[in-house]
């Protein structure tokens, strides 16, 4: 089951990912992972307070960073929060 106690911070999940957030406020920029980007201008918006993301260029997007995971790697959601060390087994 979910322990969102141990989930970390929007910001901190972010950075743990080496994704470059750009800019102050409630939506960032960032580079997309999701495409290859010749250009090297940000595609992607990301909510801080939620973490929803989504690009402007290839259509991804999210309602927070653990379906970021799920996308980025391929994973379930039990196996991304289990990445995440979000999951507690049992009752």
């Amino acid at each position: 089951m979910l322990n969102e106690a141990k989930l970390p911070t929007v910001e901190n999940y972010f950075k743990s990912q080496r994704v470059k957030l750009i800019g102050d406020g409630v939506w960032r920029s960032a580079i997309c992972r999701f495409h290859y980007d010749q250009s090297p201008l940000p595609t992607m918006r990301i909510n801080m307070k939620k973490g929803q993301f989504f690009c402007l260029e290839c259509g991804t997007s999210g309602r927070d960073y653990v379906e970021y995971h799920e996308k980025r790697y391929g994973l379930s959601f039990i196996k991304a929060v289990k990445r995440l060390g979000a999951w507690k087994e049992g009752k």
